[in-house]
């Protein structure tokens, strides 16, 4: 998915080009850089309907679009840069070699998702030292592979944000998991930066979509109210950012019973 970066859509660069063949960049009739995408990536375009005018509706229509034909997707913001695991190193993708092993990785994500209906990479935070060859039931950012087959009619677009947490907190609540993939790891770029979500993304929407989201699931999240470093980046009046804390796991383990009461 990309929105307002027609020149700098790194993942697609970024890809294995066996992974990139099957890629397509997703649109809204609304972009106002929209020409310059059909140039870049001429025959590798989807634009979306005109009621699709944010991230979350870009992501809904893509979940009911995929339900509708393959079953199985993967859904990719379009930052990210990717990096292959030797052990405890994390090595940048610079050889064929390592090229080969992301490409398995990702190959791999439809085998997972008849096991799993969430299946994501695990960030380079911390992916050094994460179990492998996964890890299930975290946080998944930044790609998810969907099996909706399994996943069934789920609504992610009541906020223009955190479609992605609501997937999430909707699988995991349900008992179905999701697993993490440790043999490559993904790194994405600044929430701050021009384009993407951050069109949308406001103090105050951002306050109420976390508001929200902890409030379905008051036993296992909660909203944390913290003072940015560096620029008041999403922060309110009182200089305060709200974000999104709590226990995917535990959700998952206490599923079916995760409920808001």
């Amino acid at each position: 998915m990309s929105r307002g970066r027609a020149n700098k859509v790194t993942t697609y660069k970024n890809l294995p080009p066996s992974i990139r063949d099957k890629t397509w960049v997703v649109l809204t009739e609304s972009d106002p850089s929209i020409q310059q995408y059909l140039t870049n990536f001429s025959g590798k375009c989807v634009v979306a309907p005109s009621w699709v005018s944010n991230y979350s509706d870009k992501f809904q229509w893509l979940m009911d679009q995929v339900s509708q034909s393959e079953k199985k997707a993967v859904i990719m913001d379009d930052d990210l840069r990717f990096a292959t695991r030797e052990g405890d190193k994390l090595l940048a993708v610079a050889t064929k070699d390592q090229e080969i092993k992301l490409e398995d990785v990702l190959m791999s994500i439809e085998d997972h998702l008849d096991d799993v209906p969430l299946v994501s990479l695990h960030p380079r935070q911390m992916g050094h030292l994460a179990p492998l060859p996964y890890k299930e039931n975290g946080k998944v950012i930044c790609m998810q592979g969907i099996n909706m087959e399994t996943i069934g009619n789920v609504v992610v677009n009541d906020y223009p944000i955190l479609a992605d947490v609501a997937l999430n907190l909707n699988v995991l609540s349900r008992g179905l998991g999701n697993r993490l993939l440790t043999e490559a790891v993904l790194d994405y770029g600044s929430c701050q930066a021009d384009g993407g979500c951050s069109l949308t993304r406001t103090a105050n929407v951002q306050k109420e979509a976390v508001e929200h989201y902890a409030s379905l699931y008051p036993h296992w999240f909660k909203v944390v109210k913290k003072k940015p470093k560096g620029e008041n980046w999403l922060a309110d009046e009182e200089g305060y950012r709200y974000d999104f804390r709590g226990a995917w796991k535990k959700l998952n383990k206490d599923a079916p019973n995760a409920t808001n009461d």
